[in-house]
């Protein structure tokens, strides 16, 4: 599991880019923070340090299982932004869940369009469902021109997997 907090230690290791389901695949020399062992945390000023020359991924890169084996959380003081001058990308894959608090914001800025992407859950290429996520996205993006993408793999089997939630949280300018 990862949590990305505003204040404490960074503890993460880098991870294949092999790990993130398309479409977030890597390109060479953007930066992936993640953990594929037990825990990891990624405090929003490592994220921010590394957007202004870069793309950031963070991801589990594991084989996490329900309900909370790879899952992210952005924790409610969180201010993850990219204020390079340039146009950047922010993305999180989730084995699992993808949970961003009431408070938090993922943004750009003027001049600084942030292109934003979430995956919770993993899916094979058929469609078929490997593990069900839910992305519940309950902070704030301002992507400044920037795309959104947002996604969760679910199964109609698995409860209320699959579900995205969404606030009236989510502005392109």
């Amino acid at each position: 599991d990862i949590t990305i907090a505003h204040s404490g230690t960074t503890t993460t290791v880098t991870v294949p880019s092999t790990s993130l389901p398309p479409p977030l695949l890597v390109p060479a020399g953007d930066v992936i923070l993640g953990n594929n062992a037990n825990t990891a945390t990624v405090l929003d000023s490592t994220i921010n340090t590394n957007l202004n020359t870069t793309n950031v991924y963070v991801t589990t890169g594991g084989s996490g299982t329900a309900p909370n084996g790879g899952s992210i959380t952005v924790n409610n003081d969180v201010i993850v932004q990219n204020s390079s001058g340039a146009p950047r990308q922010f993305a999180m894959a989730a084995d699992t869940n993808i949970s961003v608090a009431y408070g938090a914001k993922i943004q750009g800025s003027t001049g600084s369009p942030l292109t934003v992407r979430m995956s919770a859950g993993k899916m094979n290429p058929d469609g078929t469902v490997i593990t069900a996520g839910n992305l519940d996205m309950q902070g704030n993006i301002k992507s400044f021109g920037g795309d959104v993408l947002l996604k969760a793999a679910g199964d109609r089997v698995i409860g209320n997997s699959g579900a995205i939630v969404l606030p009236d949280g989510i502005t392109n300018t």
